[in-house]
């Protein structure tokens, strides 16, 4: 009874002698460089929401642009800067006409998406 015991001890004392000798190899880990997350105010968002309301300020007096609304945008992948797109409906083509010679009397300082629907003739 005891020399099971016994036994089992001197095997375990081995195994701790045979595990311990020799150096441990160190785990080669490849590093990652993670970039901190870029704020939502860049400067070309500033940008694209100062021109939203430059161009909101130009249209709002006209009461046939109601329906038309600016959505300033972030710079992607393959754009420097911001953009705004100009979304909603308006009541003839004529009308989508004069909102684009609107938007570009001052100026277009940034890409403008334009996604403003009128009525097809028929």
């Amino acid at each position: 009874m005891y020399a099971g015991a016994a036994l089992a001890a001197v095997v375990l004392v081995l195994l701790a002698v045979v595990l311990s000798r020799g150096a441990s190899r160190p785990v080669k880990r490849t590093r990652i460089k993670v970039e901190p997350a870029a704020s939502p105010t860049t400067p070309t968002l500033r940008d694209a929401f100062a021109y939203a309301k430059d161009l909101e300020s130009r249209i709002r007096p006209e009461d046939r642009f109601s329906r038309v609304y600016f959505v300033p945008s972030s710079a992607t992948a393959d754009q420097k800067y911001g953009k705004v797109l100009v979304m909603g409906d308006v009541a003839s083509e004529q009308d989508f006409a004069d909102l684009q010679r609107l938007l570009v009397q001052g100026g277009v300082s940034l890409p403008l998406d334009i996604q403003v629907m009128f009525p097809e003739r028929r």
